[in-house]
């Protein structure tokens, strides 16, 4: 399986895949983070950094798992 898109809280997501924050990075990040703009949020999304990367060739690796808790909302 290969990663081709990568997104933000969209409404309607084209799968039931989610993205649960777990991030390992390589010194790679912090070029493709200098060249991302600010989300409409005002923010910086860490999603759209990776999205650049995807798109300029980066492998992005991903681990699936059977079940994720969200801790955002008690």
């Amino acid at each position: 399986d290969k990663i081709i898109h990568i997104y933000e809280k969209t409404e309607r997501p084209p799968s039931h895949t989610a993205n649960v924050g777990l991030y390992l990075f390589t010194p790679d990040i912090f070029e493709a983070v200098s060249r991302t703009s600010k989300s409409l949020r005002g923010e910086y999304e860490i999603t759209d950094t990776l999205q650049l990367m995807i798109e300029q060739g980066h492998h992005i690796s991903y681990q699936k798992v059977s079940y994720w808790l969200n801790l955002s909302y008690p």
